[in-house]
């Protein structure tokens, strides 16, 4: 009889042991673990928004640079004397010519010599024939096939909006070279 109550109060023990761990300590588990989860969530989302006003702030800051630098350019602005405003206001801007009118002169050479100062047919007919040899071979093998020879004459005649000439001078150009 000894062994039977012995076994009947373990398997008693067990039971209450085991209703006790399911209705007190699993349920406090299981209230942590979603406790953890929503701060893990809000932990998340106060991060994104810890972003958001970073964000903010620099916005702020450099909108603040922007308006000093503003400010001190306003001021700047004020010291100028007058002559040098009535200067700067006289400067002419020349419109640049297309120099794709020129026999031997298409797109990419047109762009090599914008690159290197000749946007108009005067400046193209103040330039020499050797001078536009050396802009033409910075440019690369591509552009040795062209003879600048006739450019700097052309560039004088359209320079001089004698367009007619230009063209009568042109029927007896090949690619820019006397034919």
């Amino acid at each position: 009889m000894h062994w039977f109550s012995l076994i009947l109060g373990v398997l008693i023990g067990w039971i209450i042991e085991w209703v006790i761990d399911l209705v007190y300590w699993r349920r406090r588990y299981y209230q942590c673990t979603e406790s953890s989860t929503t701060l893990r969530t809000q932990l998340t989302q106060a991060r994104a928004r810890i972003a958001e006003l970073e964000d903010q702030v620099a916005v702020l800051r450099s909108a603040a640079e922007l308006q000093s630098s503003v400010k001190a350019g306003e001021e700047a602005n004020r010291a100028i004397p007058m002559a040098a405003r009535n200067a700067s206001a006289a400067i002419k801007v020349v419109q640049p010519d297309d120099l794709e009118l020129i026999e031997g002169i298409g797109p990419a050479i047109a762009r090599l010599l914008n690159y290197h100062g000749i946007h108009t047919f005067a400046n193209l007919a103040e330039t020499t024939p050797d001078g536009l040899r050396t802009i033409l071979a910075s440019g690369g093998p591509r552009f040795r096939i062209a003879d600048p020879t006739t450019w700097p004459e052309q560039g004088r005649l359209a320079a001089l909006g004698n367009l007619e000439v230009l063209k009568k001078y042109q029927e007896n150009l090949r690619g820019g070279r006397a034919a």
